[in-house]
């Protein structure tokens, strides 16, 4: 092992002292979460009017696949790719960063460091023509820049942001097999929304007929809490969706999940959700109300950069929110801000007619800036205010100064906020989205 790259040490006591904790954690965020959203849930003029419909949905995200180069259908997808595509995709995704990069021990990564892990990509072995493989993710599964998990950062001694990784994939998510590392141990894949790198005992393998059977059977349960959890322990993520196998007499589940087999075949297996999880049988009706009552179950969970730490950040909470609907986004801001398949509309750059346009926002919008999105939850004394996940808050203050406050799923008024360097949000919000009529 590389010396640039240290080998964590799992901290065992404190895990096991935060499992414990979790239960009561997760109550108390429930109850206060459940509390604000209904506060504003009050504010709303139609708290019930639907906003898009089954159909209208169902045509948004055949859009999305059609018109939007960020998105995959896999289903679409012919047999046989290029080899020559599939190299440029791993180059487009495995790009070394210019700036200085550190490990976790705050140490500087050399030039072996970047030659090991670019030898790991092994694109001399992409053959001419790659024929289609497929699979399922079995856990949540990170998605890489490189095919290691070892974390990196822009300065010595940061912990939060691993400028490698990308994202991350949840049970049951279908993906391509486009590749492999050098020593077998990852696999390039492509999701619907996304192609990096996943450890290959993250994907249990089958033939295509095998997994979209999986991902289109019915009936079939939407994860609508932010988490539930198996009683084998496998966690699922709000949006994800299970084939339900039955109901059990005490009011809980039978799905069945995808596990590996010892080869890394696909072979379902029956789990237990009980009685209480928080799903529902067919994907939310997309209103004001239950589009505020899923951003505020995620109220008070630390931000996860790429969906790191078990996580999400900005763009992740707003797609997993909004999955529950049945409704498909693009993984990141930017690709988010300029989809074709949504409503986009450029704010004035008049101070006066943005202020005016910030007033007529509505539950749900969307707004973007360079590298963060918040979701509007509505008006209150003269402001918007938003739901976002964010590293860290920076609030001015009225007589001058600005309030530090820890990030993740937070709500903040939105003309407080600023910019390290004290610029205003309100400012470089470059893009507005809405996801209604």
């Amino acid at each position: 092992m590389s010396p640039d790259f240290p080998t964590p040490r799992p901290r065992a006591s404190c895990l096991i002292l935060l499992l414990c904790a979790l239960p009561a954690l997760a109550a108390a965020r429930g109850a206060a979460s459940r509390a604000e959203a209904d506060a504003w849930i009050a504010r709303s003029r139609t708290p019930d009017r639907i906003l898009l419909d089954a159909d209208a949905i169902t045509a948004r995200n055949r859009r999305l696949l059609a018109e939007d180069a960020s998105m995959h259908d896999l289903r679409a997808l012919p047999p046989t790719m290029p080899g020559n595509e599939v190299r440029a995709m791993v180059m487009r995704r495995s790009v070394w960063p210019r700036r200085a990069l550190y490990g976790s021990d705050a140490r500087a990564l050399g030039a072996a460091s970047r030659e090991r892990l670019q030898t790991q990509l092994a694109l001399a072995r992409i053959p001419d023509e790659v024929h289609a493989r497929f699979g399922l993710v079995v856990r949540r599964a990170d998605l890489r820049t490189f095919p290691d998990a070892r974390p990196v950062f822009h300065r010595p001694g940061e912990r939060l942001i691993d400028r490698f990784q990308e994202s991350a994939l949840f049970p049951g998510t279908l993906v391509r097999i486009l590749h492999e590392s050098l020593n077998g141990d990852w696999l390039f894949v492509m999701a619907p929304d996304y192609a990096a790198w996943v450890r290959a005992d993250r994907i249990a393998a089958a033939a295509a007929a095998e997994v979209f059977a999986y991902v289109e059977r019915q009936p079939a349960l939407i994860v609508t809490g932010s988490r539930v959890l198996t009683d084998s322990g496998i966690a699922l993520d709000m949006g994800t969706r299970v084939p339900l196998s039955t109901d059990r007499p005490d009011g809980g589940y039978v799905i069945d999940l995808p596990t590996r087999d010892p080869e890394g075949r696909l072979r379902l297996r029956s789990a237990r959700l009980p009685n209480g999880s928080d799903v529902a049988r067919a994907p939310l009706p997309f209103t004001e109300r239950t589009l505020l009552t899923q951003a505020f179950k995620f109220l008070g969970e630390p931000y996860g950069w790429g969906h790191s730490f078990d996580a999400r950040d900005c763009s992740g909470f707003v797609a997993d929110v909004h999955a529950a609907f049945g409704l498909r986004m693009p993984r990141n801001t930017g690709d988010q801000a300029a989809s074709p398949a949504f409503t986009r509309i450029a704010p004035p750059t008049n101070a006066t007619a943005r202020q005016a346009m910030l007033a007529a926002l509505e539950p749900g919008d969307l707004l973007y800036l360079p590298g963060h999105v918040m979701m509007v939850i509505g008006q209150r004394a003269g402001e918007t205010w938003v739901i976002h996940d964010t590293p860290e808050v920076r609030l001015a203050r009225p007589g001058g100064g600005i309030d530090k406050r820890p990030g993740g799923v937070v709500v903040t008024p939105l003309q407080a906020l600023r910019f390290e360097d004290g610029r205003a949000y309100v400012d470089a919000i470059r893009r507005i989205v809405r996801l209604r009529r």
